[in-house]
């Protein structure tokens, strides 16, 4: 007991040591994040990867925040904050505040620019959109790629992004290629932070093109980095990337090496997931080499971490173990054939049924889409039909009312539409309209409403409507845009004209255009 005391109280020492470190470390980051002079936003992000919250990662931002009085330092701060967020999943928060960015991006340096279009990028490849992602990392690059006030290890990065883009397009002898750019620059710069970055996906991509001993050369190059910087998980997340191509190659002995290499350095640094994740590897290369008790063993310790995430599948694998030390090794031989012969059938099943209810899919929304095309004909002819039936004006369709005569203000009003075309002023309100025509808004706003049963805004709109329907059934007007025909006809955005058209018409604008020759 005294040894076990012991051993607790040295392990509850090193994790207050390293707290104490990591704070020391914080500390220290939050002095350079707000005298940050050339807008780097490594500094922040490396501040942000302490906090494992959602919390945590708020109340650094808000701390920065106050802290930091340079605008475009700020704004750098919280392009950070919006990738250590994303990176947990809060992608709504993060898009809102590069959305509000992008309102004046025009405005700030040319880096911070870069920055949002690489945030950009990493959103989208989380998102699983890596050509997208891929453009916005090449547009980060053109901005800064001939400056002289940006350092070369910024530039560098953004390169490598490039790379990672194309690697998860597939594109992977287009990422090699990228990468090989990016080394150029290690040559000028010597090793420095992107190294490690530079050389784990050199591995990879070396790896996607079946040159593991290149990819393994790549790795070992890593670790010696990994052990001067002392990132631990990173390490051992290489032993296991070592482990598994040696595993692939069938070196048992070197890649049991590297797999206890990386079981160790989890088991020290806590990262229990990681300890699972090494102690099944390892039984999974004992089973392969047929030491059978070996691998038993090692599963059943990883049986007994992974059942603190409520989980059986390992427990039901430790079942199947155990049966190999019951019963002969052929009639095991027999046994798992007939498993997999039962597996494949079963797999024939669900691939059969996947099959028909694909096709039942693909029937129902064949369907809807043939009644969506007829009902957008019927709506089309109807709102084409509309516009040769509508010689007078819409506004001329009138509902008198049964209070208060409001004639000489309609009257008046539609004199000012005809002759002066008002509705189609984007800033028009019902106050200019009202001053417009000798009346107050008041008195406007109960005429249109008594006479025509809309709202000042409906009314409007649906004048703009017309006007536009007019302006896309005609070829005379096909030099103008969607957006053109929309600002021409009164409507201060696309998005709002797009919404009112198809609310009043049913149908979008570019359908509208592009099907207007539709018989009547």
């Amino acid at each position: 007991m005294n040894i076990i005391n012991l051993i607790i109280t040295f392990t509850l020492l090193c994790v207050v040591a390293l707290k104490g470190q990591d704070s020391i470390k914080k500390i220290s980051l939050f002095e350079a994040a707000s005298k940050n002079e050339i807008l780097d936003v490594y500094l922040y992000t490396q501040l942000y990867k302490t906090g494992q919250k959602l919390y945590e990662v708020d109340s650094i931002y808000q701390q920065l925040n106050n802290e930091i009085e340079q605008e475009n330092l700020k704004i750098i701060n919280t392009i950070a904050y919006a990738r250590a967020i994303d990176k947990l999943g809060n992608h709504d928060r993060a898009l809102d505040l590069l959305v509000a960015i992008n309102s004046k991006l025009d405005l700030y340096p040319a880096i911070v620019q870069s920055e949002y279009f690489c945030t950009m990028g990493s959103i989208a490849l989380r998102s699983m959109h890596p050509e997208f992602a891929t453009k916005q990392y090449r547009k980060s690059l053109d901005l800064i790629i001939d400056s002289s006030n940006v350092p070369k290890e910024i530039i560098q990065d953004k390169i490598i992004r490039i790379g990672v883009g194309l690697n998860a397009s597939l594109k992977h002898q287009a990422a090699k290629i990228t990468f090989e750019r990016a080394k150029v620059y290690e040559q000028l710069l010597g090793q420095n932070r992107n190294s490690l970055y530079l050389k784990l996906n050199m591995a990879l991509t070396n790896s996607y093109l079946g040159k593991n001993e290149v990819a393994k050369s790549y790795l070992l190059d890593a670790l010696g980095i990994i052990k001067k910087n002392k990132d631990n998980f990173a390490e051992l997340r290489t032993y296991g990337n070592i482990a598994d191509i040696y595993l692939k190659q069938d070196s048992f002995e070197l890649a049991k090496k590297f797999y206890y290499q990386g079981l160790i350095k989890a088991a020290q640094n806590g990262f229990k997931l990681d300890v699972f994740r090494f102690q099944y590897a390892l039984s999974d290369l004992y089973y392969k080499n047929k030491q059978l008790d070996s691998a038993y063993i090692h599963l059943k310790v990883a049986d007994s971490i992974r059942n603190h995430y409520n989980t059986n599948i390992v427990s039901e694998k430790i079942v199947e173990m155990d049966l190999f030390h019951k019963i002969q090794r052929e009639e095991l031989e027999k046994e798992m054939n007939a498993k997999l012969l039962k597996l494949e059938a079963e797999k024939k099943k669900v691939l059969f049924f996947f099959c028909i209810l694909l096709v039942i899919g693909c029937l129902i929304l064949s369907r809807q889409l043939v009644l969506l095309r007829e009902k957008n004909k019927f709506l089309l002819k109807e709102q084409l039909k509309s516009i040769q039936i509508e010689k007078e004006p819409v506004h001329s369709k009138r509902i008198i009312s049964k209070t208060m005569d409001y004639s000489q203000i309609i009257e008046t009003l539609e004199e000012v539409i005809d002759k002066n075309e008002i509705h189609k002023d984007r800033g028009l309100t019902l106050e200019k309209l009202a001053k417009k025509i000798n009346t107050n808004r008041t008195y406007l706003s109960d005429a249109i409403n008594s006479h025509y049963q809309k709202t000042f805004s409906q009314w409007i709109n649906e004048l703009r409507v017309l006007e536009s329907k007019k302006m896309l059934a005609s070829s005379d007007f096909d030099h103008y845009s969607i957006e053109g025909i929309a600002k021409e006809v009164g409507f201060a955005s696309i998005s709002t004209f797009n919404a009112n058209f198809k609310k009043i018409t049913g149908l979008t604008p570019s359908y509208f255009r592009k099907n207007r020759s539709t018989p009547i």
